[in-house]
């Protein structure tokens, strides 16, 4: 499996000449293995994810995994080019179901006229899209013989919660966990879902100074950078990468960051930045 990650952000996008080294656009990563690409939120992220994928001729089949349906979660999703190829690639989409909506129904109506200048009816007649909304709390999507997604749910996300993901293929682990609040309520079921894993991106949204500072910051339903690292160490995960950047962290805030938290095992996820596993 190669990850690759191409939105790093969290809130919104952010651009200019302090935000370089780590990236401005919002969530999106690849895991490519073979002619296979998942690809856990659509943020902007997932913009270039599909430029890549269009130059990767091998990769035949697209997953796309939901976490929530936050703007920054979902607002690459109608720039993601694949879904324009007129070519045989199958394309299945995957979230949840907060509402009495169903997820597709959901994806619908972010892409109605005014906003998008184009219709989801459209975009699945051109190609072979499919959408699958998250009927339980824990689910086990089955990609091939050797490649499984999990899907669990998470409640400290303001206001629906989140779903976590992981991957496991030939006994290697990638697990991504975003926007939640680790309490002692959910610490052990978080621990639990990440444990063994081979890489964790975790959600780093703040440090616990700041959340001692700016109290408002802890009812955004994020974690910090502390929270990461206990994290690690309680789940016997391998190599751990910070994520979901508070957009107001400017590359010299993060690279002062890196050198307080970050070490031999622990990273700062950036754009364009690559594991092999």
């Amino acid at each position: 499996m190669i990850l690759k990650f191409f939105g790093v952000r969290g809130s919104y996008p952010v651009s200019g000449k302090n935000f370089i080294k780590y990236g401005g656009h919002t969530p999106s990563i690849l895991i490519e293995n073979s002619e296979t690409a998942i690809i856990f939120d659509s943020g902007t992220g997932i913009i270039e994810a599909g430029n890549y994928i269009n130059h990767n001729k091998k990769i035949n089949e697209i997953y796309i995994f939901v976490s929530h349906l936050h703007y920054d979660h979902i607002q690459g999703l109608p720039f993601f080019k694949p879904f324009f190829n007129k070519d045989s690639k199958k394309i299945k989409i995957f979230g949840p179901n907060f509402t009495e909506d169903s997820f597709e129904l959901q994806i619908e109506k972010f892409f109605a006229s005014p906003f998008i200048p184009f219709s989801l009816e459209l975009i699945k007649k051109e190609n072979n899209i499919s959408f699958h909304t998250f009927n339980s709390k824990k689910e086990t999507i089955k990609i091939k013989e050797n490649i499984r997604v999990k899907a669990e749910f998470n409640k400290n996300h303001p206001k629906h919660g989140v779903y976590m993901f992981s991957i496991n293929s030939n006994k290697k682990k990638i697990t991504y966990i975003t926007d939640i609040n680790i309490t002692e309520s959910i610490l052990k079921s978080v621990v639990e879902f990440a444990k063994d894993s081979d890489i964790l991106i975790f959600d780093s949204f703040f440090t616990e100074k700041e959340k001692i500072e700016e109290p408002e910051i802890g009812n955004f339903g994020h974690s910090s950078f502390e929270d990461g690292i206990n994290l690690k160490k309680l789940s016997n995960s391998k190599k751990f990468f910070f994520f979901h950047f508070n957009p107001n962290c400017t590359d010299e805030k993060l690279i002062k960051l890196e050198k307080t938290y970050c070490g031999k095992e622990i990273k700062m996820a950036k754009e364009g930045l690559e594991a092999k596993l």
